[in-house]
């Protein structure tokens, strides 16, 4: 797919959380992380321990690693962003990433924002009505 993808000019593109996903086979990691110019990595505090294994695998350098070490490490705690590094080719930045407050409450993962959405939805009785409201606080 990658290499089919690449001689007409379009683009694939694969998520994952877990990089044993990627590397675990051979064939996966050569076609996909070989012909893949860009790379976008969140938060990676928790792969510390790892990290040079992903570094490997993504051609990372030791500037690489600072900056996406640097992740969130100091947000401004009057917006709600998370940062991302973004490697094109040669161009590679930590860029912040701000979602509208709509789509926070719509996407958020965290228990107890998870649970004021809940709450907000069975005092409402309408998911819409709850992010409406939630996204006004």
């Amino acid at each position: 797919l990658w290499k089919t993808a690449r001689k007409h000019n379009a683009q694939a593109i694969v998520v994952t959380q877990e990089l044993d996903d990627l590397i675990s086979s051979p064939v996966i990691k050569e076609s996909i992380i070989a012909n893949s110019d860009i790379k976008i990595l969140l938060d990676q505090k928790n792969s510390k321990n790892n990290y040079d294994t992903v570094a490997d695998y993504l051609s990372l350098g030791s500037h690489d690693r600072d900056m996406i070490f640097s992740l969130n490490r100091n947000n401004n705690p009057l917006y709600k962003y998370k940062e991302a590094y973004i490697s094109i080719g040669n161009y590679k930045y930590v860029y912040a990433l701000e979602t509208s407050p709509q789509a926070y409450w719509v996407y958020t993962t965290e228990p107890t924002e998870k649970e004021i959405r809940r709450l907000e939805v069975e005092r409402t009785g309408s998911y819409l009505q709850a992010i409406t409201n939630l996204a006004k606080r």
